[in-house]
C-alpha cells in the first residue's frame, strides 16, 4: 500500500466537492481511501475522489458514495474506539476530526495500530494521537457478492443522509 499525503501539491488545492474546502487541509479521509485503493484497486488519487464522490456542503463525505466509483465496498461507519477489528485495513478517526488509514496491529494488548497518516505522509503508531474517535470499515467484495441491504440501509442510501446526521456544524479533516 502506497502512503500518500493530502499537503501533496498535485492535489492539496484541488476543491471538495461544492465545498469550498480543499484536499490539503481537510482531505484526510479522501486521501485515506486513495491509499487503500492503491492496494485494493483501482487506483484513484485524492483530487479524482475530491471531484467523484458526493460530499456535504461542508465537505463531509457520504460514506455510500464509496461504492460507486471505488473498486470497494463501504460496510460501516463506528462512533468511538474500534471494538476488537482484527480485518485491516480500515479508516481510523482519531482527535474527533482527523482521519488515518490503519493497516496492521503494532501492539495488540494496548490497542495501538500501525497507521498510515494522511497529513505526513508517512508510517506512524496511532498513540500519534489522542482518543480514537471512530471508524469506517471496507469490503473488497463488489455488486452480487454483497449481502442485500436492510431497509433502513436502503432508505438512507436513497436519501444520502451523511453520518451522523444528528451532528451539525463541526468541520472534518
Amino acid at each position: 500500500m502506497q502512503k500518500l499525503s493530502q499537503r501533496d501539491p498535485r492535489w492539496s488545492k484541488v476543491t471538495i466537492g461544492e465545498s469550498g474546502l480543499n484536499v490539503g487541509r481537510w482531505g484526510c479521509v479522501l486521501t485515506s481511501l486513495s491509499m487503500l485503493s492503491t492496494d485494493w484497486g483501482p487506483y484513484k488519487s485524492p483530487a479524482t475522489l475530491a471531484k467523484k464522490l458526493s460530499f456535504t456542503p461542508e465537505a463531509r463525505l457520504y460514506w455510500q458514495s464509496v461504492d460507486q466509483i471505488m473498486g470497494f465496498n463501504f460496510v460501516h461507519r463506528g462512533y468511538g474506539a474500534p471494538p476488537k477489528i482484527t480485518s485491516f485495513p480500515f479508516l481510523l478517526e482519531v482527535d474527533f476530526s482527523h482521519w488515518v488509514l490503519a493497516v496492521g496491529w503494532h501492539i495488540k494488548a494496548q490497542r495501538l495500530y500501525k497507521i498510515y497518516d494522511p497529513w505526513f505522509g508517512d508510517e506512524a503508531v496511532s498513540n500519534r494521537y489522542g482518543k480514537q474517535t471512530g471508524y469506517a470499515t471496507f469490503s473488497k467484495l463488489k455488486g452480487s457478492e454483497l449481502p442485500e441491504p436492510t431497509w433502513i440501509g436502503k432508505l438512507i442510501k436513497k436519501l444520502k443522509v451523511p453520518f451522523p446526521f444528528w451532528l451539525n456544524g463541526k468541520k472534518k479533516k
